[in-house]
């Protein structure tokens, strides 16, 4: 994603014999779509990174103010900078400017962290389901799910 706006491919174009200015237009729209394209798929999969999130604060038995607030930050900020991402990729198509995506790639990386932090692991002693409440406030046990090993994941039967 970080390449595919990247000023060195049309340098290299431009340095070519024979390259026309319809081929670097051509490129630069392809691009533009392709980067559009991978960044809808990184704000879809953002928004499965903050459900986890939010069913693990759900399930939290712990103090949730600071859960929420990690949670409510990041969700400002990526909304932020995808904006400013997109609008800059829309400059870039125009032949202006650059692009740099690596401040929204880090808010997806650092909200991706801290679901995996809250993420029961296996091994631990924690079950895969997560304890499930009750209208009336009391809990309901669920049984364990049993998860195989990373050998018996890598190889299964």
């Amino acid at each position: 994603m970080l390449r595919l706006l990247d000023e060195a491919d049309f340098q290299f174009l431009r340095e070519q014999p024979g390259s026309t200015l319809e081929q670097a237009t051509r490129l630069r729209a392809q691009r533009y779509r392709l980067f559009l394209a991978y960044l809808e798929s990184l704000c879809s999969d953002f928004d499965g990174l903050t459900a986890a999130f939010r069913l693990a604060l759900t399930h939290s038995d712990g103090e949730r103010a600071p859960l929420a607030s990690t949670l409510r930050r990041a969700e400002v900020l990526f909304a932020w900078r995808s904006m400013r991402v997109r609008a800059r990729a829309y400059a870039w198509s125009k032949g202006f400017g650059k692009v740099d995506a690596a401040k929204l790639l880090l808010v997806f990386a650092g909200l991706h962290t801290e679901v995996r932090s809250l993420a029961p692991r296996p091994g631990l002693g924690v079950t895969a389901t997560p304890r499930l409440r009750e209208p009336s406030g009391n809990r309901r046990r669920s049984a364990p799910i049993p998860l195989p090993s990373p050998r018996e994941a890598a190889n299964p039967k």
